[in-house]
């Protein structure tokens, strides 16, 4: 994989219980501030953004995250539950992104399939956290 390490590595070394974001490309977000997104043509710029939605959908995941896991704290089980699906999740994310992007291996568009992918996939889970907390009444399902 081209991705850095999840954060989650080092969380779940101490056992400390998080989203598990992925930052996929942290340098690559940081090269060029003054990218603008809606005018991006350049693949270089479009990397940059790509990136920076990922980061976005990232750092939204955790927060969600922040919110759905103590919330399981009622339901005999649903945290070990949980933070053994995140991680699984983690894994499948991460190899679905790098099989959406083996076309495109050595070009210029491989690290943005990937970052796309992230995005989008990040973006899905999070809705997923979100739809567990349910109503007012508590966590669970939506009714």
């Amino acid at each position: 994989m081209t991705h850095a390490l999840p954060r989650f590595a080092l969380c779940a070394a101490m056992l400390t219980p998080t989203a598990f974001g992925l930052s996929a490309m942290p340098a690559l977000a940081q090269q060029d501030r003054g990218v603008n997104c809606e005018g991006a043509y350049k693949p270089s710029e479009m990397n940059i953004c790509a990136a920076r939605a990922y980061d976005a959908a990232d750092a939204d995941l955790n927060a969600q995250w922040d919110l759905t896991y103590p919330a399981m704290a009622d339901y005999p089980g649903a945290k070990r539950t949980l933070l053994k699906a995140q991680r699984a999740w983690l894994n499948y994310r991460d190899a679905q992104c790098d099989v959406m992007a083996a076309p495109y291996d050595g070009g210029s568009l491989h690290q943005l399939v990937i970052s796309n992918c992230l995005a989008q996939l990040t973006r899905s889970r999070t809705e997923q956290l979100r739809q567990l907390l349910g109503d007012d009444d508590g966590p669970g399902p939506k009714g």
